[in-house]
């Protein structure tokens, strides 16, 4: 499958895939089965957890495939934003330092 096609179809259907329970991510890429990644390029949709069909409304099961580019259904848990600590570092030195050593 053409990447554009790929990103085609996730763009076509994003909103619909986010107004599902439970979805709490989408992205482009790798389908894995078993475990093991393939080179076949997908949408994967990420979950705060993987319940069997049977619990879920069937509006809220995610399609095994939208326009022809099959999903993928990955479990993170709910994603949670960091607080920065620092600007940023080098060797363990803010900017500051790292002039001063220099």
């Amino acid at each position: 499958m053409p990447a554009d096609d790929v990103r085609a179809a996730k763009a076509a259907n994003e909103a619909a895939i986010f107004a599902r329970a439970n979805v709490v991510g989408v992205a482009i890429g790798n389908k894995s089965i078993r475990g093991r990644e393939t080179d076949e390029r997908c949408i994967v949709v990420f979950v705060e957890a993987k319940r069997p069909e049977a619990e879920l409304r069937r509006w809220d099961v995610v399609p095994k495939a939208f326009g022809g580019v099959r999903t993928d259904i990955v479990e993170t848990g709910r994603f949670h934003a960091l607080e920065m600590a620092q600007r940023w570092t080098w060797a363990g030195r803010s900017g500051s330092d790292r002039r001063r050593a220099a």
